[in-house]
């Protein structure tokens, strides 16, 4: 049995094909809308019946050859039931699913929550018999090309549990615990409850995410951004999965979660660590030592290069007013002399709210602001954030996500929330502590667009 294993292990290291709804990897520029419709069929009914199909798939294969299936790492059953294997798929009553065809040399593997199913043959034209069957079916069958780029993919709450499975395996495998206590206080609900709850918690949240490379699972991450401090970026969990491991997959991996996580702004970042091999991994990234917590736990911090822009508010630096009304107008097309009634009325303490620039050597390269409503129906959800904008050389450098937070926090700090804001984007704004509210009508069209609060 170790040697099947260790075999398997040796295999998903290797080139897969994936069997997909889709015929193609989608492009990296269609990320927001893809994760829109992976969501959609990660419905529990709809997931259910892509599910049957792809059982229904192997048994078909079945008749060709022999077929052992293990779920979540349970012993081999061999030429399971057809029934039976049908209902297990069907019901999502497992996390993983490994089957291996042994005269046909293929192995297949089935996460509970994706829609699609990875394959590891041992040489590629033993997969013509799994390629007629997937068509037959609705499905393709396509290389994932290698050496593709990392991806951070964030897990919804309502669909962590192969994350636990997995992060209970990594915290025993790689002996960051080993103590009997310690492996049911991982394990156990009140742990785990409690970063659930902060999955849903705004600011501050916690995020989990697997890290991915050609459509395959390679690791995972948990972290919280601390956007009600300072901006840091805590690691709590980071580990890439055994079969691949070196050749850089681990800084390939972290400098993916730094991008990302930079976008969402992160200012630096933090976590704790021990043992020897993760500390030289740690200070290889550029992390230094910075004490222990409150706990006795050592301490590493990152921070980042300085950013270099300047973040202000108009009413700070009234001598820009006529720049930052001109610099809108020319990226919205709204009158200019709308900007500036606004911005005087801010100048003059009319209103309360504000305008928020980001400058690079005195130039305006982004911004946003504070008004009443923002050209749509529902009166009744006010202020607004208007004028969302970064110039495109200056994009994903965490310049929209600082004036979002700046803004929301003059706000509080005023007494005014919640704040609203229309937009026709969908995933954006939810990086920033934004959630979707409502749809709402433009004032001048029967167009309706997204309206998001940050409360």
């Amino acid at each position: 049995m170790e040697e099947l294993e260790a075999r398997i292990e040796q295999r998903i290291s290797q080139p897969c094909w994936i069997m997909d709804i889709l015929p193609m990897r989608v492009p990296a520029k269609n990320n927001a809308q893809y994760s829109a419709v992976e969501h959609y069929y990660r419905h529990p009914d709809r997931l259910s019946l892509l599910h049957q199909k792809q059982a229904e798939i192997l048994l078909k294969l079945n008749c060709y050859d022999k077929m052992s299936v293990s779920f979540d790492s349970s012993e081999w059953q061999d030429d399971p039931d057809p029934e039976w294997f049908v209902a297990k798929l069907k019901d999502l009553s497992f996390r993983n699913l490994r089957v291996l065809f042994p005269g046909l040399q293929i192995l297949i593997d089935l996460d509970r929550d994706d829609t699609w199913l990875t394959v590891y043959p041992d040489h590629p034209e033993q997969l013509d018999l799994l390629d007629r069957l997937a068509t037959a079916n609705g499905f393709f069958l396509w290389k994932a090309e290698p050496e593709t780029a990392i991806t951070v993919e964030e897990i919804p709450p309502d669909q962590i549990g192969s994350f636990w499975d997995a992060h209970l395996r990594y915290l025993i495998e790689d002996e960051i615990i080993t103590g009997q206590e310690d492996i049911d206080y991982f394990s156990g609900d009140p742990y785990r409850h409690i970063l659930e709850a902060h999955m849903e918690r705004v600011p501050d949240t916690q995020h989990m995410a697997w890290f991915v490379r050609n459509h395959v699972r390679i690791g995972a991450a948990s972290w919280c951004t601390f956007h009600s401090e300072d901006g840091k970026c805590f690691i709590l969990d980071f580990w890439v999965f055994p079969p691949f491991r070196g050749d850089q997959t681990g800084h390939q991996c972290f400098h993916a979660l730094e991008e990302y996580t930079w976008k969402g702004g992160a200012a630096y970042y933090a976590l704790n660590s021990q043992k020897e091999d993760s500390v030289r991994f740690w200070k290889s990234l550029g992390f230094a030592e910075a004490g222990t917590d409150e706990y006795g736990m050592p301490v590493f911090v990152k921070r980042q290069p300085l950013k270099p822009f300047t973040y202000v508010k108009l009413t700070d630096h009234p001598q820009l007013k006529n720049a930052a009304a001109r610099w809108f107008h020319e990226k919205w097309h709204v009158p200019e002399e709308a900007y500036l009634k606004c911005m005087d009325d801010c100048l003059n303490r009319v209103s309360d709210y504000d305008w928020y620039l980001c400058l690079d050597k005195g130039e305006i390269v982004g911004g946003l602001g504070i008004i009443d409503n923002d050209f749509h129906v529902r009166k009744d959800l006010r202020p607004n954030v208007c004028a969302v904008y970064t110039e495109e050389a200056y994009r994903s450098q965490g310049i929209a996500g600082t004036l979002l937070w700046m803004a929301a926090a003059d706000m509080k700090s005023k007494g005014i929330s919640p704040l609203y804001l229309l937009t026709d984007l969908s995933g954006f704004y939810e990086r920033y502590g934004w959630e979707f509210y409502c749809l709402a009508q433009n004032e001048d069209s029967d167009e309706m667009s997204r309206l998001y609060i940050h409360r």
